[in-house]
């Protein structure tokens, strides 16, 4: 039967050239890796090297094999690394919330970091609108979440602050609060926000609710979509409306006293009382120093 001691003898023979270089690798000796070779070659009834030579060359039916092993071995190295972690204290797995319409570019670079130094470690990621993901983090069903900052985060642990997203109310060029020219604020009250919610949430007590009138997604795409075609206007962050904006699809409502803009704080967040596993410890880190080296862009016009 073919284990793994026999791909790591194979491999080592093939690497180094010889059966006493892959003995010395290996810290066996030469007689010892000889016979293993030639046990091998007899269970599997092949030839897997050419010794006519001064030293052992594989022969094609070895070739043919060496892709394969080398994929195994590979894996086998990276579960052996991974069981190691487990045993020192790395979770089996963890679970990061992203607010729907916050800039996930510093996370998706944190979580490579986080990748290549734990490579066996499973995630699960969700995206979702806040008060969804706020309340999974309630119920301990997310570990971490990156978030606004807000009333409803007085019951969860505020364990980092990232950076400050700039919110603007947006809307089509040819909608009436963008094609009359610079309006006062209550004039969005009469006409149809787009707000990014759960299901479940009562717009009623939302402070962020600015219309009288509203259509409820679940998602940041969407939200564009009916904004760029004219159907509502939206409050949401320039990080994400940059191409929008650029383009020409979404203007910036102007407002006949005082800016469009409203600076809200980004935090990452943790159940109250949870521990900070080796992984969760390593995000956190990776996040922050991708914060730092960070060039923040100029805010569109």
């Amino acid at each position: 039967m073919l284990t793994s001691d026999h791909l790591e003898l194979l491999l080592a023979v093939v690497e180094h050239g010889s059966f006493s270089s892959a003995a010395r690798a290996l810290r066996r000796t030469q007689s010892a890796v000889s016979m293993a070779v030639a046990n091998l070659e007899a269970e599997l009834d092949l030839t897997l090297f050419d010794r006519s030579r001064r030293e052992p060359v594989p022969t094609a039916e070895l070739l043919a094999m060496l892709p394969e092993a080398k994929l195994i071995a590979s894996r086998l190295q990276g579960l052996r690394l991974h069981l190691q972690e487990l045993s020192g204290g790395l979770e089996s797995h963890m679970r990061l919330g992203i607010v729907c319409d916050v800039d996930p570019q510093p996370a998706l670079m944190a979580l490579q970091a986080l990748e290549q130094r734990y490579p066996g470690l499973d995630m699960e990621i969700r995206t979702a609108a806040q008060d969804t993901l706020v309340e999974a983090l309630k119920k301990r069903e997310l570990d971490l979440c990156i978030a606004y900052g807000g009333l409803e985060l007085e019951s969860v642990g505020i364990i980092q602050s990232l950076w400050t997203e700039t919110i603007s109310a947006v809307a089509a060029p040819d909608h009436p609060l963008v094609r009359g020219g610079p309006r006062p604020l209550e004039d969005l009250k009469a006409y149809r926000q787009i707000v990014i919610t759960s299901p479940d949430n009562d717009l009623n007590k939302d402070r962020s609710m600015l219309s009288l009138r509203q259509w409820k997604t679940d998602n940041l795409s969407l939200t564009l979509e009916l904004v760029e075609r004219g159907l509502g206007w939206a409050n949401l962050p320039l990080s994400c409306l940059r191409p929008s904006l650029e383009s020409g699809r979404l203007h910036r409502i102007q407002f006949s006293t005082g800016s469009n803009g409203l600076d809200l704080p980004i935090y990452l967040l943790q159940s109250k009382g949870q521990d900070v596993g080796k992984a969760q410890a390593l995000f956190r880190q990776a996040l922050q120093d991708e914060l730092n080296n960070r060039v923040l862009p100029t805010p569109a016009p």
